[in-house]
């Protein structure tokens, strides 16, 4: 008995956990049903809210479209009336055909503006001074001769472009403009006429094209170059205002030596296409030689060169242009002199 009486003892506590164990277990379920069941009502009512929401503004929508509001008295009451209309395939192709006529008109339009801009400042600088080319015989030829581009413009590799100086063409991406800017240069305002005619040149290069401004003199800081030009500029309009804004605060000073500028246009990290040159000076007899050597270093680029006026030394421009497969041209002063 006593051994009976301790084994219901010992089994008592272990009845009472399960008993508890499958308390908390009924009470759990019972939480989770209650959930499920409060989540599947819910669900109900936002049913059943856009069930009664939906159709109900639909047909709010609807009446209000028809209400009329009358205006302030006195006015007329103006219906608005939205009128659809199918055009037939012929109208459309005529009124496609109409609207680019008129895109072609103001295109025209356009053009005929620039060029009339192109001619009167051609106009201009005609009535100002003469442009002789000197041919390497050094005679002068024939009135429409030249075209104003040499037969050995290069195009280049890959895309590219024009532009002109006083009247001499050239294709590629990278034109150089090697300057005058000795004391001379003030005389008959030919820097003056430089300036404008490098503002003419570039005006209307597209940005893909790029150029490098070296002016020279024998002063200490030549070549003088634009603060901002590090290698070669592209040419969109800020940078085109930039050179121009930079050139008129320019003072031309001192003598004439331009190899400092043609060597540090030919160290840049791509050799330019075109260089114009010009200069008003004679020019030390070496430079020529310096030039070639220069030249030869690399692809051949061609030296486009102008005498400015009665005291430029025109014999090695001629050699310099030669050479390089470029041309000299001898720039007339105000008055007709040479």
């Amino acid at each position: 008995m006593a051994h009976q009486s301790e084994t219901s003892q010992a089994s008592t506590p272990d009845s009472l956990d399960d008993a508890t164990s499958r308390l908390h277990h009924e009470v759990s379920e019972l939480i989770l049903e209650r959930r499920r069941h409060r989540h599947a009502r819910l669900r109900k009512f936002i049913l059943l809210g856009c069930a009664i929401s939906i159709p109900f503004h639909l047909l709010l929508i609807f009446y209000l479209a028809f209400i009329r509001i009358p205006g302030p008295p006195g006015l007329p009451e103006v219906e608005s009336v939205i009128d659809f209309a199918v055009l037939a395939e012929s109208e459309l192709q005529e009124m496609e055909v109409e609207l680019e006529i008129d895109e072609i008109a103001a295109e025209d339009t356009e053009i005929e503006d620039a060029l009339s801009e192109m001619l009167a400042e051609e106009a201009e600088d005609l009535s100002v001074a003469s442009v002789t080319e000197i041919d390497d015989s050094g005679s002068v030829p024939t009135p429409g001769s030249s075209s104003g581009f040499s037969d050995s413009d290069s195009a280049g590799t890959g895309l590219s472009g024009s532009a002109s100086f006083f009247g001499v063409g050239g294709r590629g991406r990278r034109f150089a403009f090697i300057i005058d800017m000795s004391g001379s240069m003030q005389e008959d305002d030919r820097f003056n006429r430089a300036v404008r005619q490098l503002r003419q040149s570039i005006s209307d290069l597209p940005d893909f094209i790029t150029i490098c401004v070296a002016l020279f003199s024998s002063g200490a800081e030549s070549p003088l170059k634009p603060p901002f030009q590090k290698n070669w500029l592209p040419m969109n309009r800020r940078n085109k205002q930039q050179v121009i804004r930079w050139i008129q605060g320019v003072s031309p000073e001192n003598g004439t030596e331009p190899l400092p500028a043609f060597r540090q246009i030919f160290k840049l990290e791509d050799r330019p296409d075109v260089v114009y040159f010009l200069t008003d000076g004679a020019i030390p007899q070496d430079t020529p030689d310096r030039v070639s050597e220069l030249n030869a270093k690399g692809r051949p680029v061609i030296i486009n060169t102008f005498a400015f006026g009665d005291q430029a030394d025109v014999a090695p421009l001629l050699r310099i242009a030669r050479e390089s497969g470029g041309k000299c041209k001898q720039i007339g002063l105000p008055g007709g002199r040479p």
